[in-house]
């Protein structure tokens, strides 16, 4: 475990999706698990779902990662981040309100 906190784990869970996709309850325990499995091993953790916000949007994913990304590098640098996204297959990404269709999501290039 490292002694400066250097690693942000995010835990992200969408456990009621639109589109008709069913509910998916074990989402948010999954997310919540995996949350404490990392902040446990020393891992700055971050818990985004859509039982403590009312909406899971990519611009929430952003404000909140980008303030976790900026409160470590104010002191050090950032040596990990890691996602975990818990939600409904096989639409997971499209359940995270993006504003876009998946297909014009799907083509953006990897950055």
């Amino acid at each position: 475990m490292s002694g400066t906190q250097d690693r942000i784990f995010v835990s992200i869970a969408v456990s009621k999706p639109d589109g008709g996709l069913a509910f998916l309850p074990g989402a948010i325990k999954a997310s919540e698990r995996m949350a404490a499995w990392a902040r446990a091993d020393g891992y700055i953790s971050l818990l985004i779902n859509d039982n403590l916000f009312a909406e899971v949007t990519t611009d929430l994913l952003r404000t909140k990662i980008a303030e976790a990304i900026e409160k470590v590098t104010d002191r050090t640098a950032l040596r990990r981040l890691i996602v975990f996204l818990r939600a409904t297959a096989p639409h997971s990404v499209s359940t995270i309100r993006t504003g876009c269709s998946a297909t014009e999501t799907s083509g953006r290039p990897k950055q």
